[in-house]
């Protein structure tokens, strides 16, 4: 096949995913419900269409506010080790004042929690958590972990147990703006604008409060840096960013993890809200090199991107493929025709 006749090709391709993604967020938005068996491997995925619903339409008021600092990306490994199982002693339940279902294997001292035991009382140990909070409740390590160890189980359904490593995530918590700039500058970073940034060379991430909720999504986004980084490398931004965007929205409920959508990236008509970026142009984009009033655009853009793949079973596969070749060069991002011969 000549490379004329390759080129068409693979226009044809990014020409179609652009119109599906257009069509896909159109009138509906989707989750998925995902069910946890007691071996990762028989795990099943499920696409559920879920009735539109301007309350998950919020304003654009963290969105694009997080700084992943490749600038400082070094080709290191910061995983810990092989993933093992360890002994679990059952989990409680209980829904705290807020209305809020929490998950542990630690019994909480201010709820009455209901006590219930997993078929299989050996755990995966996907990551050691380093977090640093001030004032923050034991709960919200609870939840976080609980989160954390829902997105590890989507990797290990996307890629499987053998690909994925123990991570270290390093996370640390500000009051306040004035307390989260300060941090900042110590390092010898900047956020601007931002409420979370993540250091690739020092493989941690300093967070400012802004609530419970939105602290707890952007915990989770750069905690996603942090695993990606581990596990991956350094991939292109529109993976890193479309993945941490995602996976700020999962929840879980005992063996269930649902992934909701953003509705920060979503209009009143449930559309992506900023500019569409074509997909030759998406998937080498460098954020460091966009303008700011572009970011958020690329952030959307990302998210949607992202959330297309992971709603199919042939848009994982593809997904899968692009995140074991990068597995295969952790150093370098793929480039443009290396993703050209994945798309195929």
């Amino acid at each position: 096949m000549s490379s004329n006749v390759r080129n068409f090709l693979y226009f044809v391709i990014c020409a179609v995913f652009a119109i599906a993604l257009t069509v896909y967020f159109l009138d509906k938005q989707f989750w998925i419900n995902q069910t946890q068996s007691s071996q990762v491997a028989q795990n099943t995925t499920a696409i559920t269409e879920e009735t539109p619903s301007a309350k998950l339409v919020s304003k654009v008021k963290y969105a694009h506010r997080h700084v992943a600092r490749f600038d400082q990306y070094r080709c290191t490994d910061n995983s810990i080790g092989e993933i093992q199982y360890k002994q679990t002693h059952g989990l409680y339940t209980w829904v705290d004042e807020r209305g809020v279902t929490h998950i542990s294997d630690q019994k909480p001292k201010q709820h009455r929690a209901l006590k219930y035991q997993v078929a299989n009382q050996q755990a995966l140990d996907y990551f050691a958590l380093n977090l640093q909070t001030l004032g923050l409740p034991a709960a919200f390590k609870n939840e976080l972990e609980s989160k954390l160890n829902a997105v590890f189980k989507i990797y290990a359904h996307l890629l499987g147990i053998g690909s994925l490593k123990k991570i270290e995530l390093n996370l640390k918590v500000l009051a306040n703006k004035q307390q989260y700039l300060q941090e900042l500058a110590k390092l010898g970073w900047t956020g601007g604008q931002s409420v979370g940034v993540y250091s690739y060379a020092a493989n941690s991430a300093v967070i400012q409060y802004t609530d419970y909720q939105q602290t707890m999504q952007t915990a989770i986004h750069e905690a996603v840096h942090a695993i990606n980084a581990g596990l991956f490398g350094i991939t292109n931004d529109w993976m890193n960013e479309g993945l941490a965007e995602y996976f700020e929205k999962i929840e879980t409920q005992l063996q269930q993890r649902i992934v909701k959508t953003n509705g920060s990236w979503l209009n009143k008509m449930h559309q992506v809200a900023h500019q569409f970026i074509p997909l030759e142009d998406l998937l080498t984009a460098n954020i460091g090199l966009v303008a700011d009033n572009k970011k958020h655009a690329l952030y959307a853009n990302s998210w949607a991107s992202m959330y297309f793949l992971m709603s199919s079973t042939q848009g994982r596969v593809l997904l899968k493929a692009l995140m074991k070749a990068e597995q295969e060069s952790p150093c370098i991002k793929l480039n443009k025709k290396q993703i050209q011969q994945l798309a195929k």
